[in-house]
């Protein structure tokens, strides 16, 4: 598949102060689309997520993904000394991201309301755990704690012993929510010249994103009927050698399905005789399926399935996804040499402009890796750069 030589935010400069997982993705997402994202990270070890995840090479799997395309630069923020470089840095940057607790942010001078004063074109996006008021405002948080907060982990599991979900949804939704805002913001500098602060949450987003599932039938404020718990419907079937995921809603859909497992006979059963009358008998539903499709491989019913045009799918393993045929097909899958830890796999930006994807992917950057280049290009000497190294304001690789 060609890639573009440039991404469609080409020419832009993007500054993010954020770590761990939810500023990082959605600064990673304007950088694959071509933006200079400049990745500030603090003396020492840097973004912490650096070293949490799968290790290999002093590197984690998780900083890999979420910070390729970007360029490292070292700032010790709570030194007066670095701030002003960072000033600098601002006087032509498009965007600054932080996740930086509010009453850090306003320390530092880096609350939205004192950047926009001294840069008006500035996009300021502030992304924080539960939101910058209220008595939970300023906490610290991981993902978890979000799950748990905004109903997501009561709706999974069971009534009785509710679960967290294993990936870090909320972060991932919050990263897609706020890269989207940017964007946004981008366009509205681009016409008007003029920047605006963005403020959002990981409760916030993880809270629209999940609502009409958390919520059913709470959406209403009367009362109505309840929804089917579809985590039941959903529950993936075991096949003689393996898993299979089914999505039977439609009737031609159930048809199909009693076909494909041998259980024809139930087309005429009453008790499935639409989608309401099965999701009320959906236990029964499978008890008369499970013993068929068990003697059946996943192959046998794939097949089956697909000739009858029934959504199914087999449910893959890790390994088993790298080697999918429709996964190969799309060419989304990557990889590029990553310092001192080999060769790293990558999912190419999924959204292709005109029949190409965005731009090419680049290894995330080694600690201050980037730092000495910036700060010549901010009019630094060499001597001077040495001083700030000396001090401990900035480092490089």
């Amino acid at each position: 598949m060609e890639t573009m030589s440039e991404g469609p935010l080409a020419g832009l400069k993007i500054v993010d102060a954020s770590s761990m997982v939810a500023g990082p993705m959605s600064t990673q997402i304007l950088a694959d689309q071509g933006a200079e994202v400049i990745k500030l990270e603090p003396p020492g070890v840097g973004d912490l997520c650096r070293f949490i995840g799968a290790m290999h090479g002093g590197i984690s799997h998780y900083f890999c993904v979420y910070n390729r395309n970007k360029k490292s630069l070292v700032l010790d923020l709570k030194s007066d000394q670095g701030r002003e470089l960072l000033e600098r840095l601002l006087q032509d940057a498009d965007a600054f991201v932080h996740n930086l607790r509010p009453d850090a942010a306003a320390k530092l001078g880096l609350d939205s309301d004192t950047l926009l004063q001294k840069y008006p074109g500035l996009i300021c996006a502030a992304l924080t755990g539960f939101g910058d008021r209220g008595p939970y405002a300023g906490r610290r948080v991981y993902d978890p704690l979000i799950q748990a907060a905004s109903g997501i982990a009561a709706t999974q599991g069971s009534a009785n012993e509710p679960s967290l979900v294993r990936q870090l949804i909320c972060d991932k939704v919050a990263g897609l929510y706020l890269s989207q805002a940017l964007t946004s913001a981008l366009l509205v500098k681009e016409r008007t010249g003029k920047g605006q602060a963005l403020d959002t949450s990981l409760l916030d987003t993880s809270l629209a994103f999940a609502f009409a599932e958390v919520m059913g039938d709470r959406i209403f404020v009367e009362p109505c009927e309840l929804q089917p718990d579809l985590s039941v419907i959903y529950k993936p079937w075991r096949t003689a050698d393996g898993t299979l995921a089914v999505v039977m809603l439609s009737d031609t859909e159930f048809q199909g399905w009693c076909r494909a497992v041998g259980c024809e006979s139930l087309v005429d059963d009453e008790r499935f005789a639409n989608p309401a009358a099965r999701f009320t008998h959906w236990q029964a539903l499978r008890d008369e399926c499970e013993t068929c499709v068990a003697s059946l491989s996943t192959d046998q019913i794939m097949q089956r399935l697909v000739e009858a045009d029934v959504p199914a799918a087999p449910v893959n393993t890790p390994e088993q996804v790298l080697e999918n045929d429709q996964v190969l097909a799309n060419e989304v899958l990557c990889s590029v040499p990553q310092p001192g830890a080999g060769d790293v796999r990558h999912v190419r930006p999924p959204v292709r402009f005109g029949q190409k994807f965005a731009g090419g992917v680049k290894a995330a950057p080694q600690l201050g890796e980037d730092s000495v280049e910036i700060l010549k290009g901010l009019g630094f000497e060499s001597s001077e750069i040495e001083n700030f190294i000396d001090q401990g304001i900035t480092q490089t690789t």
